[in-house]
């Protein structure tokens, strides 16, 4: 069991063109702009704060980083490729997703 007070990792479901690295703490799209769905390892409690940081931006691609809260639990999806291939439309129409953050990466 995670503690509620641990740092904050990334799961290990993920995105199949997502390698982690650093101990879970840094997520990596390494293929396509597709099957990039990160989660993370444990529940964000009311009021904490979480800071995500962009070490890099690719320039082969444009495109939006889209930060969003859910209640579904990673673990229902057991492995990587039973992940929907996009976060829009493919998790925002299923309950329980809200997107808070949406910005266009130049």
């Amino acid at each position: 069991m995670i503690m509620i007070n641990s740092p904050i990792q990334f799961h290990p479901i993920h995105g199949e063109h997502i390698k982690l690295s650093r101990n879970n703490t840094i997520a990596k799209r390494v293929d396509s702009f597709c099957k990039g769905i990160c989660f993370s390892n444990r529940t964000i409690q009311i009021r904490e704060k979480v800071y995500v940081r962009l070490l890099n931006k690719s320039v082969q691609w444009t495109g939006f980083l889209r930060l969003g809260v859910t209640t579904c639990d990673p673990n229902t999806h057991r492995t990587s490729s039973s992940l929907p291939r996009h976060a829009c439309p493919d998790l925002t129409c299923r309950p329980g997703l809200l997107f808070l953050f949406k910005n266009k990466i130049k």
